[in-house]
């Protein structure tokens, strides 16, 4: 339906008075009206652990000596560097010395054959000569056995140092480790053998397990003399004041 611009508008329809919302499901005892309240949540308290009583002792670490492993590297390289020198001798050196030796002699028969005589260059090969000491095929044999041997016996000498003083000596919380043999407690230690151990650094150590028993060489040379005289110390503390069987 159009409607007219000239004509007049129709009365406004009276607006209905607005009313308040009624919160829907209030907490007994709230009124309608009363603004609704926001309840805080208070998340439970997380419980209180007590702390763990801890009995662990610092670990005592001895490695291996620098002084045992650095000598046996340099002893090692000297018998490397040595068969190098008698191989030199043994295939180069000793056969070109015995090559110029025949050379001279040589020489110096064909100039005291000559007429007139060379006495000049006599006297200068005889002088060279002089110089050279033959070498007997003997000689050549041991320089050439020395120049495979020496290398063999620095890289065992090696492996050796290795093995020897391979791992560590690990003291942490009553329980000795050492290289080659099982963990033992204080307890499973039966013996402590300590006649060397002022002079040289050296205790022996007998143990039995359940599974195994045998002998343990303490030694502060082969290995970190400050911890390792410290884990000595904690085994003959706790040899202190009883009796060994």
């Amino acid at each position: 339906m159009s409607r007219n611009p000239n004509s007049p508008l129709p009365p406004r329809q009276p607006v209905p008075p607005r009313r308040a919302p009624i919160p829907i499901g209030p907490p007994t005892g709230r009124t309608p009206d009363a603004p609704p309240s926001v309840a805080r949540i208070t998340p439970a308290a997380a419980p209180v652990v007590a702390p763990m009583s801890r009995s662990y002792e610092a670990a005592i670490v001895a490695r291996a000596g620098t002084y045992y492993r650095t000598t046996r590297y340099i002893m090692v390289l000297v018998l490397i560097a040595c068969g190098g020198w008698f191989a030199y001798d043994g295939w180069y050196g000793y056969p070109k010395t015995n090559a110029r030796i025949k050379q001279l002699d040589l020489e110096l028969r064909q100039l005291d054959a000559q007429r007139p005589r060379d006495d000049a260059g006599i006297h200068q090969r005889e002088d060279e000569r002089a110089k050279y000491k033959p070498q007997s095929d003997l000689d050549i044999s041991i320089q050439k056995y020395l120049s495979v041997g020496l290398p063999i016996a620095g890289l065992l000498m090696l492996l050796w140092t290795l093995y020897h003083s391979r791992g560590v000596y690990r003291f942490s919380n009553q329980m000795l480790e050492i290289p080659g043999h099982p963990s033992l407690a204080l307890e499973q230690i039966t013996h402590l053998d300590q006649t060397l151990w002022e002079r040289k650094g050296i205790a022996f150590i007998e143990y039995k397990t359940p599974a195994a028993e045998g002998r343990i060489r303490l030694d502060d040379f082969i290995y970190e003399r400050d911890p390792t005289d410290a884990i000595f110390k904690k085994i003959q503390d706790h040899f202190a004041g009883r009796e060994e069987p």
